[in-house]
């Protein structure tokens, strides 16, 4: 297995990691911001968890969601957690999207960051906008929903595992706690799935370089 002593990003002498930084929240902003404000919300998932999100600060209950004044159990509640905050500072209706907004560019930026990890600035763009761009993630990054929130922690749980598996053993604890959170958040998220594909991803890894 490679062992590597370096930190989580490699070392930028020419000052170009804030310059991407701002290149890749552009391309977010211009994946996501033209239909942010030009349509409502869609049926079915949008309008379900924007009425979750709702009745969570008019019942005053932000453990178990509400759907029409009755439990609905169905859907853990972080998504609505990270919604109601936006809520409350007034967004409204679009409190739901504002978060999967912010879910998508957390993403798009740990992936650029993987990918600059792995093979440098040139590998970590090509990665970023091949995601951007990949049809299910730029069309699910739109809406309001929980699916943005699984991605960015489930992604963020793949690089934590990636770095425990081949960093010395004080970093890697940080890092395997670093991974268990994001795994716990991906439960909150969607509940037990949330643990397949960094978990899928922790396993096959871990074999193929013994």
């Amino acid at each position: 297995m490679e062992t590597q002593n370096r930190s989580v990003l490699p070392r930028n002498s020419d000052g170009r990691v804030p310059r991407d930084i701002a290149l890749i929240v552009l391309l977010g902003v211009l994946l996501i911001i033209p239909s942010f404000f030009t349509r409502n919300l869609w049926n079915p998932d949008e309008p379900r968890y924007m009425e979750l999100t709702r009745e969570m600060v008019v019942l005053h209950d932000y453990v178990v969601p509400h759907l029409d004044g009755v439990w609905h159990p169905d859907k853990p509640p972080l998504f609505m957690w990270l919604s109601v905050v936006f809520y409350k500072l007034r967004f409204g209706m679009l409190s739901g999207r504002t978060v999967s907004l912010l879910a998508t560019m957390g993403t798009l930026l740990l992936v650029y960051f993987f990918g600059r990890r792995l093979s440098g600035a040139g590998m970590g763009w090509l990665a970023a906008l091949v995601t951007a761009t990949a049809f299910l993630f730029a069309y699910i990054s739109k809406d309001g929903v929980a699916d943005t929130v699984i991605t960015l922690v489930e992604t963020g749980g793949v690089l934590a595992a990636y770095l425990a598996l081949n960093a010395k053993t004080g970093r890697a604890r940080l890092w395997w706690l670093a991974f268990y959170a994001a795994c716990g958040l991906a439960v909150l998220c969607k509940g037990p799935v949330g643990l397949f594909a960094p978990g899928t991803f922790v396993l096959v890894y871990a074999l193929l370089n013994r």
